[in-house]
C-alpha cells in the first residue's frame, strides 16, 4: 500500500509529539515523580513508533521504541527519572527530529543510531555516593 499520501501528516504529527516530549522532559527534570507526565512522555514515544512503523520508517520506529522502553522502566518504578534518563531522552528526541527532517526532504529517515540505541537499552542509573 502506498503510504506517501500520509507523509505530511506523519511529519506534522511526529513534530507535535516531539515538541511535547521535549517539554515533558524539561518539566520532569524539575518534578521527576509526576506520573501523569511520565505517562504522557511514554505515549508520545509510542505514537511516533506506531506512525513510523506504519509508514515504513524503520530506524525512526526503532529509536522511538527504545525511548518508549526506557520510559516504561520509569513508569514501572524500575528506574527513576534522573538526569541520565533526561539526557538520553533529549538525545533521542534530537535524533528523531533530524530523522523526520530527512523524511521531509524525501529521505528515508535512516541514520546510524546503533550507539544511541545501545546506550538507551543498556541504561543503568549511576550510583550516587553520599558524603559523610
Amino acid at each position: 500500500m502506498d503510504m506517501s499520501q500520509y507523509k505530511d501528516l506523519f511529519i506534522s504529527e511526529s513534530r507535535e509529539h516531539l515538541r511535547a516530549m521535549n517539554e515533558l522532559i524539561i518539566s520532569l527534570e524539575k518534578e521527576a515523580g509526576d506520573g501523569e507526565k511520565i505517562d504522557s512522555l511514554f505515549r508520545s514515544a509510542h505514537s511516533i513508533k506506531g506512525m513510523a512503523a506504519s509508514m515504513g520508517y524503520g530506524d525512526v520506529a526503532e529509536l522511538a521504541h527504545k525511548i518508549e522502553d526506557l520510559m516504561d522502566r520509569v513508569r514501572k518504578g524500575i528506574i527513576e527519572f534522573e538526569p541520565g534518563v533526561a539526557d538520553l531522552l533529549l538525545a533521542g528526541a534530537d535524533h528523531l527530529e533530524a530523522m523526520i527532517l530527512d523524511v521531509e526532504k524525501d529521505g528515508t529517515g535512516n541514520r546510524d543510531i546503533s550507539g544511541l540505541l545501545q546506550k538507551i537499552a543498556g541504561y543503568t542509573p549511576s550510583v550516587a555516593t553520599v558524603a559523610a
